[in-house]
C-alpha cells in the first residue's frame, strides 16, 4: 500500500514463514479473518487514521502491531497468539480485543493522545502489561 485509502481483506490465509503487512500514508483498512500464520505477523500502520481487524486468527509466534501518527483502531475478535505486542503510536487510538487468548506475553502501548482499550471479559491475556490508555 502507497500513499492512497486503500482497503484489504485477508480470509482463510496460512502463511509458513514470517508475515509483514505495511500500510502507506492514507487512511488504511486491513481486515483478516479466518488465517493462520504459523511463525509471525508484524502489522505497521503507517500514517493516516487506519483499521486492523483480526478476527478468528492464529499466530503461532508474535504478532506485532505498530500503529502511525493518526488516530488507529485495533479489534481483535477470537483470535490466539502466542505474543501480542501493540503500540499504537500518536493520535487518539482504539484498541478493543474479546474472546482472544494470549499464551506468554501480552504488551500494549496507546502511544501518545488519549487512548481506549477496551478488554472484554472473554480474554486471556497472558502477563499483560498496558501503557497509555484511559
Amino acid at each position: 500500500m502507497k500513499s492512497g485509502n486503500d482497503n484489504v481483506g485477508i480470509t482463510g490465509l496460512t502463511v509458513a514463514g514470517k508475515a509483514k503487512l505495511t500500510a502507506g500514508n492514507g487512511n488504511d483498512t486491513i481486515a483478516i479473518s479466518g488465517s493462520t500464520f504459523k511463525s509471525s505477523l508484524n502489522a505497521s500502520l503507517g500514517k493516516g487514521t487506519n483499521t486492523l481487524s483480526l478476527d478468528t486468527t492464529t499466530v503461532a509466534g508474535k504478532a506485532k502491531i505498530k500503529g502511525g501518527s493518526g488516530a488507529d483502531t485495533a479489534s481483535l475478535t477470537g483470535s490466539t497468539f502466542n505474543i501480542l505486542s501493540a503500540a499504537l503510536g500518536k493520535g487518539n487510538d482504539t484498541l478493543s480485543i474479546s474472546g482472544t487468548t494470549v499464551s506468554t506475553r501480552t504488551r500494549l502501548n496507546g502511544g501518545r493522545g488519549t487512548n481506549t482499550f477496551t478488554n472484554a471479559t472473554d480474554n486471556s491475556l497472558a502477563n499483560l502489561a498496558q501503557t497509555n490508555f484511559t
